[in-house]
């Protein structure tokens, strides 16, 4: 049967119908497991991730309720269960930086910089010192500045997905920012 739009898709999910739940996995999973890899910054977490947070998806889908959109509902079990995850491993390990885009920023930084060694060596100690302020940052602002600059998730949504208000969303990503410049003020030219 086909469908005309997502809520549609939704309600065949929740009465049973599995290939829509398939066709919402289709629909999501690519997005959903960048967020997970922002969030943990390890591939192999990230694709556990994914597949937990569809998973506990479909067991859940009859008690979606539709007062936000499937993917709000989605990113919100992302969260939880990143933020469970992350607490689980401890900070030593979730900290380790196998971010696939901060890799393709060295490798396009380090190509242009080819014939600069002292410039490959500053942007490798920016680029680290970045990802010790990440870790340093709490769980809160982390998740909220991962969902708002790096998945561009806007604060309407991102304050369904954190259960907070728009303003402390805001707040949050300012807070953030703020940390970063502070930590990254000896690496910024």
């Amino acid at each position: 049967m086909p469908f005309e739009n997502e809520l549609e898709i939704v309600n065949a999910a929740r009465h049973g119908d599995r290939k829509a739940f398939e066709k919402l996995v289709e629909k999501h999973s690519r997005r959903i497991y960048h967020t997970a890899l922002h969030l943990m910054s390890d591939p192999d977490e990230a694709r556990d991730l994914t597949q937990e947070t569809f998973v506990k998806a479909f067991r859940a889908i009859d008690r979606f309720d539709g007062r936000s959109s499937f993917m709000t509902w989605v990113y919100r079990i992302l969260v939880n269960l990143s933020l469970n995850r992350r607490k689980e491993l401890g900070r030593a390990r979730a900290g380790r930086v196998r971010d696939q885009k901060l890799q393709a920023f060295i490798l396009d930084r380090s190509k242009r910089d080819e014939d600069n060694p002292e410039r490959q060596v500053a942007n490798r100690r920016a680029l680290e010192a970045l990802i010790e302020a990440l870790n340093d940052m709490s769980e809160v602002l982390r998740t909220t500045l991962v969902l708002v600059v790096f998945d561009n998730v806007d604060y309407r949504q991102a304050s369904e997905i954190l259960g907070c208000s728009e303003g402390t969303v805001a707040w949050r990503v300012f807070r953030a920012r703020e940390i970063l410049r502070e930590k990254l003020k000896n690496h910024l030219s």
